[in-house]
């Protein structure tokens, strides 16, 4: 196997060769070790820089066509010092990449088309974060498609075409002329049904605060409201408009809450 390092093709021998079963795709990828040898502090100086920057390196062929490329998952070395030049040997343990290309994201039945996607994987589950474009009616349908569900099947064409079941993270978005940008996080539920203690962790102590806030707020809104029908400055059935149209109004005020001023150039 010819690997292309330092603008120079090594020939390399693998070792301990696995194939791991992709948590994007589900394609087998290979994995396997390989050893470098070096000779001298200067070379092994530009090797270390190599490795830490490059984070990837190309398998090539005889006229230097990249075949694959690998992500180096891990490295160590040992050395041999005397009277020559030191001798550096490197094992480096090597794992298949993907290059993952996404033709269209299907959220619920909504065929959404990103201008940004990326995926990783956290915790044996996928976390999307992707940019898109979505004109005022594909919007209304897209809430609608997911209205009232905690969980929906996400779809990612050109990747999988498997559907996962998935949930909004944060969304971010700024108004344009004729369309919304918006900033998506989609989470994959076996984050959520895998990392139950993380929770505290991610929102603690702000949630618990939150909902002391809110308790106290609504049980203060309720006496007061109480007390004002009480002393006939307000009728019920006018406290009760009032609760509609707050509630009707709910969504675009929290909403509200994740606007900037453009997804490009705040994030």
């Amino acid at each position: 196997m010819l690997l292309e390092i330092l603008d120079r093709c090594i020939n390399i021998t693998a070792t301990n060769e696995d194939q791991i079963l992709s948590r994007h795709t589900g394609n087998l990828l290979l994995r396997f070790s390989c050893n470098i040898n070096l000779k001298g502090d200067d070379l092994q100086n530009r090797f270390n820089k190599f490795i830490n920057s490059k984070k990837c390196i190309n398998e090539v062929d005889n006229e230097k066509n990249i075949l694959r490329t690998f992500k180096i998952v891990n490295s160590s070395y040992s050395y041999i010092q005397n009277n020559e030049p030191t001798l550096y040997k490197y094992t480096i343990q090597l794992e298949e990449n993907e290059e993952l290309k996404i033709d269209t994201l299907v959220i619920e039945g909504q065929d959404i088309k990103p201008y940004y996607y990326e995926e990783q994987v956290d915790k044996d589950s996928i976390i999307i974060s992707t940019k898109i474009k979505i004109t005022d009616d594909e919007l209304s349908k897209l809430k609608e498609s997911v209205k009232g569900k905690q969980y929906f099947d996400v779809v990612r064409k050109g990747i999988d075409d498997k559907p996962i079941q998935m949930r909004y993270g944060k969304v971010l978005w700024s108004q344009h002329n004729s369309f919304t940008k918006q900033y998506i996080t989609l989470v994959e539920k076996s984050y959520d049904m895998n990392n139950t203690d993380n929770f505290k962790g991610m929102y603690y102590p702000e949630f618990n605060n939150m909902q002391e806030i809110l308790i106290y707020s609504s049980e203060y809104l309720e006496n007061l409201t109480n007390l004002l029908i009480e002393k006939n400055i307000l009728s019920e059935t006018e406290v009760e408009k009032v609760k509609s149209d707050t509630k009707e109004n709910l969504n675009n005020k929290f909403r509200e809450l994740y606007k900037v001023k453009d997804i490009d150039e705040d994030l």
